[in-house]
């Protein structure tokens, strides 16, 4: 009964350890700025010349978010407020060039 606990155990081990905090792609868009509480949510930059519009739109269907705002002036993107592991997903997407902490500006 012992063996069966230790292996148990080891087996679990082995499982939590192989479970990597993060994004689970080979290359991920950067993620930029430092998290604030006051102002919890993210920018989703595109690559230049993707679609805002219709990329949002695929990526809440794909991840059941709503965005807070599309954004196609200067930035052409979203912001939205993510889980970790929703971030983490939106960064190994090919059309996103890099995410960032969203910042109160004095």
């Amino acid at each position: 009964m012992r063996a069966l606990v230790l292996v148990a155990a080891l087996a679990w081990s082995l499982v939590a350890c192989a479970s990597p905090s993060g994004p689970s792609c080979a290359d991920p868009a950067p993620l930029t700025g430092t998290f604030d509480p006051r102002v919890p949510d993210y920018f989703v930059v595109f690559h230049d010349g993707v679609d805002s519009a219709a990329e949002t739109a695929r990526l809440e269907q794909a991840y059941g978010f709503t965005a807070s705002r599309v954004l196609t002036g200067a930035l052409n993107g979203f912001t939205a407020n993510l889980n970790d592991d929703l971030r983490d997903s939106l960064r190994c997407e090919p059309t996103v060039q890099y995410v960032s902490h969203d910042a109160l500006v004095p």
